[in-house]
């Protein structure tokens, strides 16, 4: 694919967020009380969100059993076939080309490396393209959505953990998934990381890790308490980081926030980020995991996105799913018409 798109980055004004309800009792051990976690962040969204909200059920059956659950939250529900709610990976990425115009990316889904393929989500992006209208752009590459960040000036994040995984394209080249990426979002330099966080199942996505606040800014974890499970990899980012200048050539000014400590549910270590937020209109949503450094994380957090309201909840139990709040939810942003 030689032709060029853009993606804005998540801060630019936006139309609609995407995400999808939880209901695979055998991919969510704690289902009831994740359900109740994903019932609070809808309603967050709503409330200061200030764009519409879609929410998918995969059933008509399901989505009148639950209704009543979401009072007072206003959405949009969407009936449509999937398995998991990862709409960051399994949906499309909303961009322009050159001339303004909006399209639809839909790049291919293997289970995060073939870990987790279940029927429908192959046909996630597909299904949300055809409900906003955009024009559909096939990109004949496994990517998802969460191993990508943006600063909207030509400037991008990912780990070759994840995107250089022979688990997901063992045929293509760095030098192959480095142009496809690169035009798909309009990039004109993207930065490697080199691995992301421990027992995280997406092979390190730096939506966990590493994510613009701003142009040439970029927020990172560094590691919090004695025990920190991360803090070698924590300190490896902001080196990579520190010594490397954005698409403008401009050095990157790095930003340092709390990480979580150490997470543990049923004896294990939990991939948990305060990274991990969602950027909308009226707000930015970040989980907290009931770590006790959650408080000056959101502070903190909250400082980059003025005008914004700075809102921690808790993805505990989002987490033992697989991942929280930006990797449950994909923006579509605003095009000018």
């Amino acid at each position: 694919m030689n032709r060029r798109f853009i993606q804005p980055p998540e801060w630019h004004r936006q139309k609609a967020v995407w995400t999808a309800w939880p209901y695979l009792e055998n991919e969510w051990p704690y289902i009831t009380q994740s359900q109740k976690e994903f019932i609070k962040f809808c309603e967050m969204i709503s409330r200061f969100g200030k764009q519409d909200l879609h929410i998918a059920f995969p059933s008509q059956s399901i989505f009148s059993e639950v209704q009543s659950s979401f009072d007072g939250v206003i959405f949009t529900p969407h009936i449509m076939k999937y398995a998991d709610s990862w709409f960051r990976d399994t949906g499309p990425i909303f961009v322009t080309d050159k001339d303004g115009y909006p399209f639809s990316l839909c790049f291919g889904f293997n289970g995060w490396g073939n870990k987790y393929v279940m029927p429908g989500d192959t046909e996630v992006a597909k299904t949300i393209a055809a409900k906003v209208g955009y024009p559909r752009v096939i990109i004949p590459m496994i990517l998802e959505g969460g191993s990508i960040d943006v600063d909207g000036k030509g400037t991008g994040l990912s780990t070759k953990q994840c995107l250089l995984n022979p688990n997901r394209n063992p045929e293509k080249t760095q030098e192959e998934i480095e142009r496809l990426v690169m035009n798909a979002y309009g990039l004109s330099k993207l930065i490697w990381i080199n691995e992301g966080l421990l027992n995280d199942h997406t092979d390190g996505h730096i939506d966990n890790i590493a994510r613009f606040v701003a142009p040439g800014k970029v927020m990172v974890m560094e590691p919090s308490g004695n025990d920190d499970p991360n803090a070698e990899v924590y300190q490896r980012i902001i080196t990579t980081l520190e010594n490397e200048t954005d698409a403008k050539g401009r050095k990157l000014e790095v930003i340092k926030i709390p990480s979580p400590g150490k997470i543990i549910i049923d004896d294990q270590i939990m991939p948990a980020s305060f990274l991990n937020f969602v950027i909308t209109n009226g707000a930015v949503i970040i989980p907290t995991y009931d770590s006790r450094y959650a408080e000056k994380a959101v502070r903190k957090i909250g400082n980059y996105f003025p005008g914004r309201v700075a809102i921690g909840i808790s993805s505990h139990y989002i987490l033992t799913g697989g991942g929280s709040f930006h990797c449950i939810t994909q923006q579509q942003p605003l095009f000018a018409s």
